[in-house]
């Protein structure tokens, strides 16, 4: 009887170490989401501005292009993120569509004969927006990237199925292939 009443007591301090390294580690992810999120704040205002300044350029009585339909996307795009209600991994979501269709749309597909024909051209302040969201990306990726560890891998996943720990959504950065995101987050879909 002394047998399993140290058992039942070890196991519930096992699973009370478990749980409390979930929080620590959850707790890490959503602290480096913070300065992201009150950044990402200026910058989809900053995109709504200059995606309704060339929306406005627009001739209506010409047919709309493969741009301008991009455009209309990322405004939708931008609308959604900024949407108070979403939860953490919906608005990492909706920064990897608005980043998508950003990079869609100024990369150098848009250009013809040497000459940048964009309707859309993001203000001077954005790049150093940009910039500066990419550093708080990678820290958040790498606080997640743990986190998620730790919910796949044995003993821990089987704490993380009995307390309900998803695995979070990381970042994606456009600019890269497929390839290069799953070699340095294995762990991802």
């Amino acid at each position: 009887m002394e047998g399993i009443l140290i058992a039942i007591g070890m196991m519930a301090l096992f699973a009370l170490i478990g749980s409390n390294r979930f929080v620590l580690l959850r707790k890490a992810a959503d602290k480096a989401f913070l300065p992201f999120d009150k950044l990402s704040g200026e910058k989809y205002r900053l995109l709504q501005k200059d995606v309704s300044a060339s929306l406005k350029t627009i001739d209506k009585e010409v047919e709309e292009t493969e741009e301008e339909r991009k455009l209309k996307e990322l405004e939708s795009f931008i609308n959604k993120a900024q949407n108070p209600q979403l939860d953490l991994n919906q608005k990492v979501k909706a920064e990897n569509q608005v980043s998508q269709m950003l990079y869609s749309l100024t990369k150098d597909g848009n250009k013809a004969e040497g000459r940048d024909t964009s309707l859309f051209k993001p203000s001077a302040g954005y790049k150093e927006i940009e910039e500066n969201l990419k550093v708080l990306k990678k820290q958040y990726n790498e606080a997640v990237l743990d986190y998620n560890n730790a919910v796949f891998m044995f003993p821990s996943n089987v704490f993380a199925l009995i307390f309900r720990y998803r695995p979070r959504t990381t970042f994606q950065f456009p600019e890269e292939t497929p390839e290069q995101t799953k070699r340095k987050f294995p762990g991802r879909k």
